[in-house]
C-alpha cells in the first residue's frame, strides 16, 4: 500500500557552511573550482561548464542570476534535479518553485553563495524512496569578470548509505 511521505522538517540556512564535503567527486569539483580562479578572483562560468563535467552531469545544476539581484534562473539541469523537482526546470525562474518543500533552503543557499562570493556546502536529509536519505551539496559561485557573481554551479550527491533512516509513520 502506498502512503504519502510525511512533511520533512525544513532544513535551516544554519546548515550552510564553508565548503566542506566528504564525497570524492564533490572534493574534486571544489579543487577544480579553486584552480580555475585567478588570485583573488572567482572563476568564469566557462571554467566549470557542466558539458565538460560529463561524469557528474546528472548531479549538476547551473543557476544564472537574473535582474533584479536575487532572482535565479535554472540554465542547465541535471537528471537528479528533474527527479527531485518531478519536472524539467530548465529555463524556469526559481520563484516558480516556491511550493517545493525545500524551496526556501535552496534559495537561501544560492543567496549565501552569491553574497559571500565563496563556495558553500550544506547537508540535508530528504525523503527518497520511502526513506530519509542524506545528501550533500556544493555551491560554487562563478563570475565572468572575476568579481561579480553571475552564475552558481550546484552539485548535489547522495551521501553513502550507512544506516537507512526510516520515514516516521
Amino acid at each position: 500500500m502506498d502512503r504519502a511521505l510525511p512533511e520533512a522538517p525544513e532544513p535551516r540556512a544554519a546548515s550552510l557552511r564553508r565548503a566542506e564535503v566528504a564525497d570524492p567527486r564533490l572534493q574534486a569539483l571544489l579543487a577544480r573550482w579553486r584552480a580555475a580562479g585567478a588570485a583573488g578572483r572567482l572563476p568564469p562560468r566557462a571554467a566549470l561548464d557542466p558539458v565538460d563535467l560529463a561524469d557528474m552531469a546528472g548531479d549538476l545544476l547551473l543557476v544564472e542570476l537574473e535582474p533584479p539581484l536575487g532572482r535565479f534562473r535554472a540554465a542547465r539541469v541535471g537528471t537528479s534535479y528533474v527527479l527531485w523537482f518531478r519536472r524539467d526546470i530548465t529555463g524556469c525562474l526559481l520563484d516558480e518553485l516556491s511550493g517545493h518543500p525545500y524551496f526556501r533552503l535552496f534559495v537561501e543557499a544560492l543567496t549565501g553563495a552569491l553574497l559571500e562570493e565563496r563556495p558553500l556546502s550544506l547537508a540535508a536529509a530528504v525523503p527518497d524512496g520511502g526513506r530519509m536519505a542524506a545528501y550533500e551539496a556544493l555551491l560554487l559561485p562563478l563570475a565572468d569578470d572575476g568579481r561579480r557573481v553571475d552564475a552558481i554551479l550546484v552539485a548535489c550527491r547522495r551521501a553513502p548509505a550507512r544506516t537507512p533512516m526510516p520515514v516516521p509513520a
